[in-house]
């Protein structure tokens, strides 16, 4: 069975919930037969070896992409061998058949697949535009290590309908999967197999000319029944599409990126009408250069840089003292940010967060006057800087200068370091800076072949308040064992009371934190269930030379995936919290100063989502500060055909306290019309009655080629009179607009 202890020692003596020798229990119980499946893998062992010499081809003979691969430029072209299975069953051959070529010239990389099944008219092929989880389909993916050095590069993946999405992977760890590269793919269905050919054009990716060898795999995953293959795997593990686990291509010679320059040139009409009658009309021209002076160097210039067709960010309602993360979506920030990664943060303490840039501390839109970044990789080292002249906010005709750099060597196969550092203030002209270093062991042959890590950062912050420097410190230090079926993590933080990371995110300071956990598993082969999990999870803060402010727990009883891929999971939670001063959760419910031990249950359940009609609920219960919770949430998806796509999303968190009683509720609602992978239009409605807020945001996107691109947006925003907040300061009913942005924009990429 999956297991996911988080072990919280330090408190686990006093620990008095009655839940906790159930959970001793079950642990014990079924830790032996765990370890004992763990051993029953091949680790880092081949099925075969997994390396190729490609032919070269003329660029006058190379294939049309077009989907079919009776191409005269294949025919000369071997197959790379046979995909085998790690999942169901790990090496086991696969149950369908798999045709794939690999070639290339001095300009694209090419590869064709012939993908059999034995019910080709009921494959997965939904995903078809941008927003959509190609994951969710039938797909063929593709990964790349251009420098070879088993830790960074691409991932491109495709369905049948040619939908495509491309992703950065970062130290073998995460993906970073809004990155917008060019490339093409094209796709046909036939009677016994669907087929793809795909062109990755070198000027998209960045490499070094003196290295013959670059690291590749390939992905091809089933929905009915599930299967994954992969060309090369090193047993199992929970990130097979990392670079390390990846095969090779080799003798790569006399590639070319051209001059290495890119041009984009884009103008946007814009027309803001508001409740007010202010109305603004602009017209807006925005250029964006990319030079590579080598292939394995990356300069960037951003002028007047427009993001107005970017998708809005989803609505969140904040019930915690804390603020809330939202993730990058914009282009330009988006190139190269898996170099810009530190420490392994996801939150807390990251020293840089793109979105402190051209926004607001609102999330307002603010104007990049000028905007240059260079990245690259010499030999082990890879290398950001990025800077951006920008206005220091909306009412001010003031700008100010922001700007990262970053900086990571692998030292030899287990070591590595790296730094960061940042210069200046989003919302000030004040000076503010801050300097990082982080490190990384990685031993993939200890204990019994499972990889081990000790990573570790610190920073320090100095910010510039009332003519005064205020320095503030944070460190961290983590073990980890980062397998499948052996997971686990002890981390300890420090951030310190002054520590403000002027260009990063920071939520919490003044706190230790001691975090973890130990997951234990082994996938099932049966008729019902292919995995079974337990999770048991900790966090615990405390107020530097202070008390304990609060405790996580979370142990899940049971998570169990079955063969249909229908998924449910049960959850039990404790946590403490210690409220120094009173805060509101909303203008209704005020939290007061005390000590809160609080329990909670939570169910969740989900459907295949692959499926024509898909679901997923939860249910959570239990004590809520010095009152109860009830919150439940439905969301459904009907992939009506490739063609039209909807999905709603609805939630109700019903909370209880002595003094008054209020029930958040939230919508979303998604439409999503696809004339083609290049031809779509994507609608999203959202709401929720705390801001008493309906957003709509729709965008029709049509791209003429991979360099010519069409946006029209309309961004809406309303108020709902009705809510019972606006009730008391206006008569009105119903909804009223509120703001209108209309914007057309059109950008037009040169290559040479």
């Amino acid at each position: 069975m999956f297991y996911f202890y988080h072990i919280r020692w330090l408190d686990f003596c006093t620990y008095k919930s009655p839940v906790l020798p159930l959970i001793l229990l079950i642990s014990l119980l079924d830790i032996k037969h765990s370890l004992a499946s763990t051993a029953s893998f091949p680790v880092f062992t081949l099925a075969k070896k997994s390396e190729i010499t490609l032919k070269k081809i003329n660029h006058k003979m190379a294939p049309k992409i077009d989907g079919f691969t009776t191409d005269d430029a294949w025919a000369e072209v071997g197959f790379i061998g046979d995909m085998h299975q790690i999942f169901p069953s790990e090496y086991q051959e696969t149950k369908l058949k798999n045709e794939i070529k690999v070639t290339y010239d001095k300009d694209n990389l090419y590869i064709m697949a012939n993908l059999y099944d034995n019910d080709i008219q009921n494959i997965s092929r939904n995903a078809m535009s941008k927003g959509q989880n190609v994951r969710q389909d039938d797909f063929f993916g593709i990964v790349l290590d251009p420098f070879n050095d088993k830790a960074n590069g691409y991932y491109f993946t495709t369905n049948a309908n040619a939908f495509k999405e491309e992703g950065l992977i970062a130290n073998n760890r995460k993906y970073i999967g809004n990155w917008d590269g060019v490339w093409h793919a094209k796709t046909t269905v036939h009677d016994e197999y669907w087929s793809v050919e795909i062109a990755i054009p070198f000027k998209s990716l960045s490499f070094d000319q003196t290295q013959t060898k670059w690291g590749i795999n390939f992905v091809r995953e089933v929905k009915q029944p599930k299967q994954i293959y992969y060309w090369s795997s090193h047993g199992k593990t929970p990130t097979p599409w990392a670079p390390e686990h990846a095969g090779s291509i080799k003798s790569l010679k006399e590639i070319s990126q051209g001059v290495g320059l890119d041009i984009k040139l884009s103008a946007s009409i814009f027309e803001r009408k508001q409740l007010n009658n202010v109305n603004r009309t602009s017209t807006e021209p925005s250029l964006d250069i990319t030079y590579k002076p080598t292939s394995a160097v990356t300069t960037s210039l951003t002028f007047n840089t427009d993001f107005s067709a970017t998708e809005v960010d989803q609505q969140q309602i904040n019930l915690t003292r804390f603020s809330l993360f939202t993730p990058e979506k914009r282009d330009f920030f988006l190139q190269g940010a898996d170099i810009f990664e530190f420490g392994d943060i996801s939150a807390n303490a990251k020293p840089f967060f793109s979105r402190k840039m051209g926004l607001s501390s609102s999330g307002a839109p603010l104007a990049i006057n000028l905007g240059s970044k260079i990245t690259g990789q010499i030999d082990d080292t890879r290398f950001a800087l990025l800077a951006i002249n920008q206005d220091l906010s909306d009412s001010s005709s003031k700008t100010n200068t922001l700007a990262v750099s970053r900086i990571n060597t692998q030292l030899n196969k287990q070591f590595s370091t790296g730094f960061v550092s940042t210069y200046g203030d989003p919302n000030s002209e004040n000076n503010s800076w801050l300097l990082g270093i982080d490190g990384q062991y990685r031993n993939k042959y200890l204990f019994d072949g499972q990889v081990f890590e000790i990573k570790t950062w610190a920073q320090t912050s100095v910010n510039q308040r009332n003519n005064k420097n205020i320095k503030g410190d944070a460190y961290n230090i983590g073990f980890y064992l980062p397998n499948d079926q052996l997971n686990a993590k002890l981390a300890y933080s420090y951030i310190g009371k002054s520590f403000d990371p002027a260009l990063g995110f920071i939520n919490r300071a003044n706190i230790e934190q001691l975090d973890g956990w130990l997951s234990i598993a082994s996938h099932l082969e049966n008729n019902t269930i292919t995995s079974s999990y337990h999770t048991f999870s900790f966090d615990i803060v405390k107020e530097i030379y202070g008390s304990i402010s609060s405790k996580f727990f979370s142990f899940d009883l049971f998570e169990l995936t079955t063969t249909a891929q229908n998924y449910v999971k049960l959850t039990y939670k404790s946590t403490f919290e210690h409220i120094v001063k009173p805060f509101k959760l909303i203008d209704q419910l005020v939290v007061p100063e005390g000590s809160y031990q609080n329990n909670q249950w939570q169910f969740s359940t989900s459907s295949d989502r692959s499926k024509p009609i898909s679901y997923g609920i939860q249910w959570l219960k239990g004590d809520y500060f010095h009152g109860n919770i009830d919150y439940k949430s439905l969301d459904v998806s009907t992939n009506i055909n490739r063609f039209l796509k909807i999905s709603l999303d609805v939630s109700a968190r019903r909370i209880i306290f002595p003094e008054d009683t209020f029930t958040i509720k939230s919508a979303s609602f998604k439409l999503d019309i696809a004339f083609s992978p290049d031809f779509f239009w994507n609608n999203w409605f959202q709401y929720n009655n705390v801001t008493s807020e309906l957003s709509v945001f729709s965008r029709l996107v049509w791209r003429q080629s991979p360099l010519n691109t069409f946006n029209l947006v309309i961004n809406q925003n309303y108020i709902d009179h009705n809510a019972s907040d606006q009730k008391k300061m206006s008569q009105k009913n119903g909804f009223e607009k509120q703001q209108q942005d209309i914007i057309i924009k059109m950008s037009y990429l040169w290559r040479f």
